[in-house]
């Protein structure tokens, strides 16, 4: 039997993984509580406890990226007792998809919450009232 092209193709794939700008490397005393986090979500999704949002008859899910946001906010609050955050991202990343999200987890923690959602394009607004999850209110103008 000639491994040699799967020995290829393993190889190329994780060079691939390595080069790619979402690697990352591992330290224990660095990324440890990072790890834990992101097990506990692992476990907290294959239990069916998803961070979803419908949007036009869609789940919505966060991406990876939005999920190390969704993380790092719950970190602040929880184990920082921060209360007043403010996502950064590029433009595109998704931050409306994340506030939504954001929103549904504290509204399910902590019952009804009133959110301000401050935008600079009307467009972006109008996005957001169309995550509006089921049950909440938001009002846009």
């Amino acid at each position: 039997m000639d491994a040699a092209h799967v020995i290829d193709k393993v190889r190329m794939m994780f060079e691939s993984h390595w080069a790619s700008e979402h690697f990352e490397l591992y330290n224990p005393a660095v990324n440890g509580e990072a790890l834990e986090l992101a097990l506990a979500g692992h476990d907290r999704r294959s239990l069916g406890e998803v961070s979803t949002i419908s949007f036009a008859n869609l789940d919505v899910r966060p991406y990876p990226h939005q999920q190390r946001m969704l993380d790092a906010l719950m970190i602040e609050r929880e184990r920082h007792d921060r209360q007043r955050n403010l996502v950064v991202a590029a433009t595109g990343t998704g931050k409306t998809v994340v506030a939504a999200l954001d929103y549904r987890q504290l509204v399910e923690r902590y019952g009804g919450l009133s959110l301000l959602f401050v935008a600079h394009r009307e467009k972006i607004l109008k996005q957001s009232l169309s995550l509006d999850p089921p049950g909440d209110r938001l009002v846009g103008g």
